[in-house]
């Protein structure tokens, strides 16, 4: 959305760089063969719950989000010090 919000104001680089992602978005099926989301480029399909069971995805999905709360805090941190 930045990047349209930037290009409509008149940011050239910006124009180049709409222009790319509709080129590669284009091509996408020539290239790899398959339309996205499907194909050799995508593994298979992982549902958390049947691997770890419910509460095990729960605790390993709020894990994650705390850790990176707690990753991008301490950059935030590390900026403002120095």
């Amino acid at each position: 959305m930045g990047m349209l919000w930037r290009s409509a104001e008149g940011y050239i680089r910006h124009w180049v760089a709409l222009l790319g992602a509709m080129l590669i978005a284009g091509l996408w099926v020539p290239l790899y063969g398959y339309q996205v989301g499907n194909g050799w480029l995508y593994g298979p399909q992982i549902f958390l719950p049947d691997k770890l069971g419910w509460a095990g995805a729960l605790i390993m999905v709020l894990l994650t989000l705390a850790g990176c709360y707690t990753f991008f805090t301490w950059i935030e941190i590390r900026k403002k010090r120095g």
